[in-house]
């Protein structure tokens, strides 16, 4: 009796940390859609982040001098809590861009925490909501 409620936990928590390192997989995709792409929001991007999500977080979008090629974005550890088909995950994130013809970064924000809300759609994990601190 002991050893099947061990082995049941067991496999419990490697089913959830199997979740969690696919959501951490998606999200890493969604933030870069996000972060680097282009600014026009396309049909693929549908997969990993919403339009509404996308607006609020593409730089094009906040800073006078953004650049289609931003010079750098890194984000922390990203650790996601859920109940396997939504979740909540939390990371901070740093993004420093250049105008065209310029090489030092002219304009970013620098370890800024997020919460992004995400949800499995499709077989696939998508962020549908942000909350950002300044």
């Amino acid at each position: 009796m002991k050893r099947n409620i061990i082995f049941t936990a067991i496999v419990a928590l490697f089913v959830y940390i199997s979740f969690s390192i696919w959501i951490i997989s998606d999200v890493k995709k969604g933030l870069k859609i996000a972060f680097l792409s282009d600014g026009e929001y396309k049909a693929d991007y549908a997969k990993y982040v919403t339009r509404e999500v996308y607006l609020k977080t593409h730089p094009q979008f906040f800073y006078s001098y953004s650049s289609k090629n931003p010079q750098e974005f890194k984000h922390s550890l990203i650790f996601p809590l859920h109940i396997f088909a939504r979740g909540v995950v939390w990371t901070r994130y740093t993004y420093t861009g250049s105008s065209p013809g310029h090489k030092e970064a002219l304009y970013g924000a620098g370890n800024v925490p997020i919460r992004l809300h995400v949800q499995l759609h499709n077989g696939t994990w998508k962020i549908v909501e942000k909350d950002e601190k300044p």
